[in-house]
């Protein structure tokens, strides 16, 4: 399943392993910033699907992208035919709600971290609208952090990282 828990933190991390495509390579055989992306909305796509699979139809909000931020930290392997992405929900808004993902090559290394605004969105008039109380409850559950920040009432944004597989190095 896509989904899975980690050690000492509440909710849920996505993962997903997506094939490298030709279309993804520049010139110079480097993956394209662009590619990073695409590989974050499929992942993102893929996370809201098996949400809305595992809680039922409508239990997820329709959304738009409302701001992307992506740290470029170092290249993908040009040895990697696959890139995994590790996605979990930091943040819920009134309208809006925040992933943050991390993109690995196929030696687990962190390639790349995203971070996306979500807004939840009336499909008849695409306008921004609040999330209701079964979505704030389904996508509140997916928030991942630690335990010990819980018990002391602290909200900070957790750091997925640690799920990088443990024989890799960064």
């Amino acid at each position: 399943m896509p989904f899975r828990e980690v050690l000492g933190r509440s909710g849920r991390v996505h993962t997903v392993s997506l094939p490298l495509r030709w279309s993804d390579f520049d010139m110079y055989g480097h993956v394209n910033n662009s590619a990073y992306l695409e590989f974050s909305q499929d992942s993102r796509v893929a996370l809201l699907n098996e949400m809305e699979s595992i809680a039922g139809n409508g239990s997820v909000p329709k959304v738009f992208v409302r701001h992307a931020e992506l740290d470029y930290r170092r290249g993908i392997s040009p040895s990697s035919h696959t890139v995994t992405v590790n996605s979990e929900v930091t943040r819920v808004g009134r309208t809006s709600f925040g992933v943050r993902q991390l993109i690995l090559d196929s030696d687990g290394i962190v390639c790349c971290e995203v971070k996306i605004t979500q807004v939840a969105i009336d499909m008849r008039s695409s306008s921004p609208r609040e999330i209701t109380d079964s979505e704030r409850q389904l996508l509140e559950s997916m928030i991942t952090r630690p335990v010990r920040e819980i018990e002391r009432g602290q909200d900070n944004e957790p750091d997925i990282d640690q799920l990088v597989p443990p024989d890799s190095t960064e």
